[in-house]
Formats: C-alpha cells, sequence, structure tokens
C-alpha cells in the first residue's frame, strides 16, 4: 500500500536524515568494536585461566605419578609380591604394608588419596587406604584394570573415573592411575609381571579447587578424561556422564577457543589438555555473560539516539500545531463522518483568527447541525431495537395494551407462561381476564381501574392466571404503567407478567412449618391461636351454639421419656397426635401447644355436656394400650375445658382458664376433665399471688425455723429438735405451713425451703454447741424434690464441715411416700448421706404404701410413728395395734422408735409400756422460736406437766 507523505513526515524524513541517521551508523559502529575488544580480551584472559588451573591441576598429576612410580622400584616390595600366599608370613606382609605406607607418607601434600591396592600374580591383595575392609573386591573390574596395565606395562595407566574396585570404600567413585610392576627372572633374564599397583584419587578434590573459579553469570569449568567421560562438573550429579560426541571434534578443529549452543544457549568454549594425561580442561561461559561487559556502551547508544529522536519529534510537533494539524483534524472529521466511526460531531478547538480558525468555526457550525440529526435517528432505532430484544429475549412475558383500540400485544412468552403457541392466543383484552382465577378477578381490575384513573403510580398485582390444560392454575406478578396523551386521556399500558409460582411454593411451604409442629404434623400454638382470634371474631352467641377450647396433658410422660428415652417419647407424641386427628370432627382444630400438651377447639358446642362428652371420648382413646419398643404402654390424660363466651376479647386469655382448668384436672387425682368456672379463676389468683408472695418471702427473710423439741420417753431428757418451717407474712400475718408448703412442693419453690431451713437448723445447732449443749442433735425433713438431687450429699457434707458439727447431730427425714415414689434412687441417695454419718429417719410411717421388704432396704435408723395412730391409741384396739406392731418391727429392724403428736401422759405412758424410745408433741411443747425452745434444755419436762 502507498504511503501518503504529509508535511509532518516529509520534516520529520529530513530531520532523521541528516541528524539521527550518521549517528546511528557511528553508535553502532563503535559499538560492534567495543564488543570485538572486549569479547578477545576476555578469550585471552579465559586461556591463561585454563592453562593455570591445567599446570596446578598436572602437578597434582605428576605427584601420584611420581608416588606410583616410587611404589614399584622398591626392591622388597617386589621381592615380598613375587611370594605366594602360602609362602609369605605375617611379617613379610605387614612389613610391605608398612612400606607403601612409609612413601605414601612422603607425599603429605599430596591430599585426595583414597586408597593404594596392590595385586600380585600369586592372589595376594595388599591395601593400604580409607578402610581396612577389603572383603568385597569387584573381580571382574580388578581383572580389566590388570589386563589394560599389562598391555602398556612398565607405563602408568591414567585409567579416568571409574567406580572403586573396593565395595565397602566410602569413596564409591575414584580417578584411577595403575602401573603393572615388573621383576627380572634370574633364570630367563625377562622382566615379568608380579603384580598390579592401582591409586584411586578422590575426584571431590577437583570439586575443592575449581569451584572456586568465578567465569560469570552462568560461567563454568568442566574436566573430561580420555573417553569423554566427566571428571569434574560443578553439577556434581554430571560427573561420570559422556560429553555429547560432537563436542571432541569442535575441540579439536578449533585449537581451543570456539562458540557452542548448548541447551538452547550459545557458549563461548576454551579448552587445553593435561599435558601429564590427555584430560581437557575447558571454560563454558554463555555469550550473554561476555556481552555484559558492552551493554554499557550500548545503552548510552539508545539513549544518544532516543534523544535525536525525541528532539525531532519536538520540532515536528512545533510545525504541527501550528500549520498542519488544523487541516489534518478537518480532514480526520471529515473521514470519521465518512465511515461513520465515534468522534466524529466533536467540535474543533479554532486557536488562530486567521482563515484556518475561521473554515474551523464554519465545520463546527456544521457538524453541530449534522450531529443533533444523527442522534434523533440513532435513538430511535435503539428504542425499536429494545423493544424487539425485550419481547424476545426476556424471561418475563410483556403485554402492550392500546386502550383506543382494545387490542393487546401478548409477547410469546406472555404465552409460553400458560402453554400455548406464538398463534393461539389472539390480540383481545378479553384472553388475559378470562384466564384470571375468579377469586382474583375483581381485585385484578380494581388495581387496573385506580392505576388508569391515577390513584395508583402503577398497576402491580399478584394473582393466578389459568393454564392451557384447564385445571392448573400459574401464579404471576404483572406490572405495567400508562401512558396519557397530550390531552391527559391514558391511549397506552405496557409491562410484564413475571412467574411467581415457585415463590409462591416456598412461602406456603414456610408458613406451612411457621403453623405447623414437625414432629406431629399438627398445627402449632401459633395455628392455635390465630383459629381461636377468627372464631371470637366471627361468634354468635344469639344462635345458642358456643365454641370450647380442650387443654389435654399426658399424666406421668416424663417416667416414658426418661426410662423408655426420648425416641419412644417422641414416638408416643405421635401416636397420640394420630388418635386425637382421628376422633376429631371435620370443623375442629387439634394442635400441639409445647411438649406433652395438646389442645382442641370445638366449634358449634350446644352445652358444657357435649364438651365434656368429647372429653371423656378422648380419654378413652388415648386409654386404649399402644406397643412402643415391644411394650404396652397405656397413657391417661388430665383435661381442662374453657368455653367461648362474650367475655373473651383476646385468644391468650381462652388459653389461660382452659390451662388453668387443666390444672385443677390434675391437682383432683389426673385422669379427669374440669371445666373452668369463675371460682378456678379466682383460685387461680390467689395461687399467683402466693406464688409470688412466697418468692418475696424467700427473698425478703419472712420466713421463720420453729423448734419442736424431742425428748426420751421415760425421762423426758430433751435431745434433740425437729426444724419446721414458719412464714410471718407482713401482709397477713403467720400462715400455715398446710397453705403454702403443698404449693412450694408444686412449684418446685420447697427445693430451696429445704436449703434455707437446713443451713438455719445448723447454724442455731452451732450455738447450742457452743453453749455446751453437745449431746443435742436437729431433725430437718427432705421433700420429694430435694430427693431427687444428686448433689443433696455433697451440699450436706460442705455445711456439716463448714460449721464443724458431728454429722451424727444432723438427722434427715423422709416421708414414707416420698421414699417409694423412686425406691432405687431414694436407697442410693440415704446410702450417701448414711455414708457421711447422717442420721436418717422415716417420717410419718404407716400413712404410706410400702412394704416391710422395702422399709428393710432403706438405710435409716430411725422410725417415727405417724401423729394419726397415735392419737387414738388409748381409746382404738386398732390403733394400738398399729402402734405396737410398728414399734415391734423397728426394733427388729434396729431402729429407734419416735412417736408424734404425742399429747397426753396416756398416750406417753402407752408408748413406754410399749418399748417406744422417744416422744414429739404438744405434750411436751409445741413447736416454738429457738430462744423459747432452748429453755426446755436441762429440765425435767414430765414433772412439770404433772
Amino acid at each position: 500500500m502507498r504511503v501518503r507523505l504529509n508535511l509532518t513526515r516529509k520534516f520529520i524524513a529530513i530531520l532523521m536524515v541528516i541528524s539521527v541517521l550518521p549517528l546511528m551508523i557511528v553508535s553502532v559502529a563503535s559499538y560492534q568494536v567495543s564488543r570485538t575488544v572486549v569479547n578477545d580480551e576476555v578469550s585471552h584472559y579465559t586461556t591463561e585461566l585454563l592453562n593455570s588451573h591445567r599446570d596446578h591441576l598436572d602437578f597434582s598429576l605428576e605427584q601420584l605419578e611420581r608416588l606410583i612410580i616410587n611404589l614399584s622400584s622398591v626392591e622388597p616390595v617386589l621381592q615380598a609380591l613375587g611370594q605366594t600366599e602360602a609362602e609369605m608370613d605375617t611379617y613379610t606382609r605387614l612389613s610391605t604394608q608398612a612400606q607403601i605406607g612409609y612413601i605414601l607418607d612422603s607425599y603429605t601434600d599430596l591430599g585426595g588419596v583414597v586408597s593404594i591396592d596392590i595385586f600380585t600374580e600369586n592372589g595376594v591383595h595388599y591395601h593400604v587406604g580409607d578402610t581396612l575392609n577389603i572383603s568385597n573386591i569387584r573381580t571382574d573390574l580388578r581383572d580389566d584394570i590388570i589386563a589394560q596395565t599389562r598391555a602398556v606395562a612398565p607405563e602408568v595407566v591414567w585409567l579416568g573415573l571409574m567406580e572403586n574396585v573396593n565395595r565397602n570404600s566410602n569413596t564409591r567413585h575414584v580417578v584411577t592411575l595403575a602401573r603393572a610392576l615388573m621383576t627380572v627372572d634370574v633364570g630367563t633374564a625377562q622382566a615379568r609381571p608380579v603384580a598390579t599397583l592401582l591409586v584411586n584419587y578422590d575426584p571431590q578434590m577437583l570439586q575443592k579447587h575449581f569451584n572456586h573459579v568465578d567465569l560469570g553469570t552462568d560461567g563454568f569449568m568442566l574436566v573430561s578424561d580420555s573417553r569423554g567421560q566427566i571428571i569434574y562438573h560443578p553439577q556434581t550429579d554430571l560427573i561420570g556422564a559422556i560429553l555429547h560426541p560432537d563436542l571432541l571434534p569442535l575441540v579439536q578443529e578449533s585449537q581451543g577457543s570456539f562458540t557452542h549452543t548448548i541447551n538452547d544457549q550459545p557458549m563461548v568454549i576454551n579448552a587445553v589438555q593435561s599435558q601429564v594425561t590427555d584430560w581437557l580442561i575447558m571454560s563454558l561461559v554463555p555469550v550473554q555473560t561476555l556481552d555484559q561487559g558492552v551493554q554499557a556502551i550500548g545503552t548510552v547508544t539508545v539513549l544518544a539516539m532516543g534523544l535525536a529522536l525525541l528532539i525531532v519529534a519536538v520540532g515536528a510537533l512545533l510545525v504541527s500545531r501550528s500549520v498542519v494539524n488544523p487541516i489534518r483534524q478537518l480532514t480526520h472529521r471529515f473521514q470519521l463522518y465518512q465511515s461513520d466511526r465515534p468522534g466524529w460531531s466533536e467540535p474543533l478547538k479554532a486557536t488562530s483568527q486567521d482563515e484556518i480558525g475561521e473554515l474551523t468555526r464554519w465545520f463546527n457550525a456544521f457538524l453541530e447541525t449534522l450531529a443533533a440529526r444523527r442522534h434523533a435517528e440513532q435513538a430511535l432505532r435503539e428504542s425499536e431495537s429494545r423493544y424487539v430484544l425485550a419481547l424476545q429475549g426476556a424471561n418475563d412475558g410483556i403485554w402492550d395494551w392500546d386502550l383506543r383500540t382494545q387490542t393487546i400485544h401478548y409477547s410469546l412468552r406472555w404465552k409460553m407462561m400458560l402453554g400455548y403457541g406464538d398463534d393461539a392466543i389472539g390480540n383481545s383484552p378479553d384472553e388475559w381476564f378470562k384466564r384470571i382465577h375468579p377469586a382474583d378477578y375483581d381485585h385484578v381490575r380494581a388495581q387496573i381501574d385506580a392505576h388508569l384513573r391515577g390513584e395508583l403510580p402503577h398497576f402491580e398485582s399478584e394473582y393466578r392466571m389459568l393454564c392451557r390444560d384447564g385445571v392448573t392454575y400459574l401464579w404471576v406478578l404483572a406490572r405495567g404503567m400508562a401512558v396519557a396523551d397530550e390531552h391527559g386521556t391514558m391511549v397506552r399500558m405496557a409491562g410484564s407478567q413475571t412467574d411467581i409460582s415457585i415463590r409462591k411454593q416456598t412461602e406456603e411451604q414456610v408458613r406451612y412449618e411457621l403453623l405447623h409442629d414437625p414432629l406431629t404434623g399438627l398445627p402449632n400454638r401459633t395455628y392455635f391461636v390465630q383459629a381461636i382470634e377468627q372464631m371470637l371474631g366471627h361468634l354468635d352467641l344469639a344462635s345458642g351454639r358456643q365454641a370450647a377450647v380442650l387443654f389435654l396433658d399426658l399424666d406421668r410422660f416424663k417416667v416414658i421419656n426418661d426410662s423408655l428415652g426420648h425416641a419412644a417419647g417422641d414416638e408416643v407424641l405421635r401416636m397420640v397426635a394420630q388418635r386425637l386427628s382421628n376422633s376429631r370432627r371435620f370443623s375442629d382444630v387439634v394442635a400441639r401447644i409445647s411438649g406433652d400438651e395438646f389442645a382442641l377447639l370445638l366449634p358449634e358446642m350446644r352445652s358444657f355436656e357435649s364438651a365434656t362428652r368429647v372429653a371423656e371420648r378422648i380419654q378413652d382413646t388415648l386409654s386404649q394400650p399402644m406397643v412402643i419398643e415391644s411394650l404396652e404402654i397405656t397413657i391417661q390424660a388430665s383435661i381442662g375445658i374453657a368455653f367461648m363466651t362474650g367475655a373473651y376479647i383476646r385468644a391468650e386469655d381462652l388459653l389461660r382458664d382452659a390451662d388453668t382448668a387443666l390444672y385443677q384436672a390434675k391437682a383432683n387425682g389426673r385422669a379427669c376433665a374440669m371445666v373452668f368456672d369463675n371460682e378456678m379463676h379466682t383460685r387461680s389468683m390467689d395461687l399467683l399471688h402466693l406464688d409470688t408472695s412466697l418468692r418475696r418471702a424467700i427473698d425478703e427473710d419472712e420466713l421463720r425455723v420453729f423448734y419442736q423439741p424431742i425428748a426420751d420417753v421415760q425421762t423426758g431428757h430433751v435431745y434433740g429438735f425437729e426444724a419446721l418451717v414458719r412464714w410471718y407474712s407482713w401482709e397477713r400475718g403467720m400462715i400455715s405451713p398446710a397453705e403454702f408448703v403443698p404449693f412450694a412442693e408444686e412449684t418446685g419453690l420447697i427445693t430451696r425451703i429445704d436449703l434455707w431451713v437446713l443451713g438455719r437448723a445448723l447454724t442455731q445447732l452451732q450455738s447450742w454447741h457452743r453453749q455446751g449443749y453437745n449431746h443435742l442433735s436437729v431433725s430437718v425433713n427432705l421433700s420429694v424434690r430435694s430427693l431427687q438431687n444428686p448433689h443433696l450429699p455433697r451440699l450436706v457434707a460442705n455445711l456439716l464441715t463448714a460449721m464443724g458439727l458431728p454429722p451424727t447431730s444432723l438427722h434427715l427425714e423422709v416421708t414414707e411416700s416420698a421414699a417409694m415414689l423412686d425406691i432405687e434412687h431414694t436407697i442410693a441417695l440415704l446410702k450417701e448421706l448414711r455414708a457421711i454419718g447422717v442420721q436418717l429417719a422415716i417420717d410419718d410411717f404407716g400413712t404410706g404404701y410400702s412394704s416391710l421388704g422395702y422399709l428393710r432396704r432403706l438405710p435409716v435408723q430411725i422410725l417415727k410413728i405417724d401423729r394419726s395412730f397415735v392419737r387414738d391409741i388409748t381409746e382404738s384396739k386398732d390403733a394400738a395395734a398399729i402402734a405396737s406392731a410398728v414399734i415391734a418391727i423397728g426394733h427388729i429392724l434396729d431402729m429407734r422408735i419416735v412417736a408424734e403428736g404425742v399429747e397426753t401422759q396416756a398416750q406417753r405412758t402407752f408408748l413406754m409400756h410399749q418399748g417406744c424410745d422417744a416422744i414429739q408433741g404438744y405434750l411436751i411443747s409445741p413447736p416454738q422460736p429457738a430462744e423459747l425452745a432452748e429453755k426446755l434444755l436441762g429440765q425435767t419436762l414430765f414433772e412439770l406437766k404433772r
């Protein structure tokens, strides 16, 4: 292609010819001459260096030759070598080896000798070297060496690098020189070989010498023997390798210096030959390394040329700006416009007021008019292109509604969403609206109309569309916006339609999981509350139909969970849920509230009796045996019922009252149903107030400990007290234990009360012991919940240790019924307490249902007869017989007997005659504060009562 030369290019070309080109020629010539001189000097230096190292190497090799020649000339050694193994005695052998060693010692400046070996014709082997073990000789290698030396006898043979003939040597590869040792046969006057002498030299000595030679970056030296085998190389893994066969001829032809490519890198190679051996000593230096010396000249040359080019460029720039550049810009803009390339419409800068500046301003005006026309055309094309691409490639369906002609264009994607092809749906709005789900139709039309009236900024609606199969409905999200004409009349509305079925399914699944129990599949508490609130909003009391809520709790479900495991418990819950679902009416709602609590919402209950009959039917259904893990289990349930009346506004209030009725059902013995009434609400509020007050009483120290003495039935001597809790409320005064202790046991507060009483009682006992009443003991009652505390023995032991009290001074009382709830656990816990030294007592004996077998297993020392038997022993033969039997049984089991509730001397006399050990009751003293109770100490109480 012909290049057109403009003014700027011509000017630059002239400057290049008259200035830069001569400088370039001179610079290149100077660089080449400098490079040649430097390379010649480097080559000369390298040759001198090689000669120097060759002379040093030859000196070491000559010493090795002199060593082997001197060893060959020792006559006693030669005579000894001629003897056979049988002829040679130990002295001769040792003498010969010593002489070899003496000769070797004279070469103290000769390092690197690994070993000296002499192999005689008679099979004798002499060895001096790095190891004395010569039991493993390479015989094939030895024989080969002997053959080579005999062929040139008596010359010294340099065998080059080879394996050590002695396998036991630490040096595997050695440089070997050898000589055949000759002696003159007296009879024939002819020389004959008597042995072969080997000297093994360590090639590592070459490493120590040549590794210090610096030949520049990547330059190195190399030594090879006559066979081309590498003896020295800085990379030790290449020692023993064979030189490339092309390299040796090049060395001979080049007379010692040449360039050769090795591993794709040009190398300058210099070589000299050893004058002692025919070894080659070579230096290999990369051409690139040699060129580093002339790089400075090349750099200066390049900088000078660059500076010249810069001067030319600045001159050309000045010319272009003043004359050529404006004309070139005008030409370039016309070219851009003609080829429709970007940038043609940008205005040119008029830098002068001459004809060129005037031309530039007129040209800018022309471009502005032309650009406006082009922009309008491009915007129209892009708009049409975007619309077509949106219709063809959008994942959403596109619709365009002409409100004047009442026609709608539906995109192919819009039709495919519903399962139709491109020609299956027309352009009528009815094609859209007739497929909307009837339940959604009015809402969609209302939103469209509201937008067309200007009440909504845009149209957006989620609804269902009927698919082609006539059965399936597709959830879609439609968005759109209307456009008005200049008169404000809506003339066009366009938008999109998105398939949101998957999102709706996900939302439905999430909603289901939020409102249902994952274990049983039943509705959960949230669902149940919503159902109640919905029913409260539509409750029609005038019709006589009511609704009821049943709260159901499985009795003793914890026993199943603890004994069979949570998996079995879960299976029980699933079976209960199944039975409740199977027994419900279609309109009933069954839900799992939490844990083992279920609830039923029963609409259209005409009376209380209807709800109670449903509760009875549920109890009958649940009481049917179920098999869990091959075990037959019977489930019972307590049910609370609350009726939906006009008094209820919130669902939680109805649930609260049903729960209150459930609580009452459990209090009445479980496995029954109770209907909520106002009295229950009152009792519930009282219990709530009691719970709050009791917790405050514990925190604010309203509880008191009273002490009732326990005295010897014979002497009346007081030897201990029973600690009893009392509650003195600042609001109500003294509150009976019968009112708050059962409640505390039910709520779990009794555990805190037990520990509080134990601590106060031991503190008081410590005070009495310090007063000298060391014989006193104190009895403290343990509740069922305290017996379930596995840490109780450790707590008791820590308290006794902290207060310095003997363990036998503490008596812990357990009721017979509490001990029997979990007999095995109770026995284990009591044994731990017994091991501490604490005295144990069975309280209220005779009122429970324990057998004598269990009584025998309990590790107790004290048996307390319940006051219900003591009260009638002087009037009832049955009571007297029972009391007598208890005393007899206790003594047989080696227990002390204490009778409770003794109020008369007649009762005391009877008990004393029956062998009872101690008594407790109002005959001695009622429970009193410690300061009053301790006044009884040291008195003969029965004499005071006469």
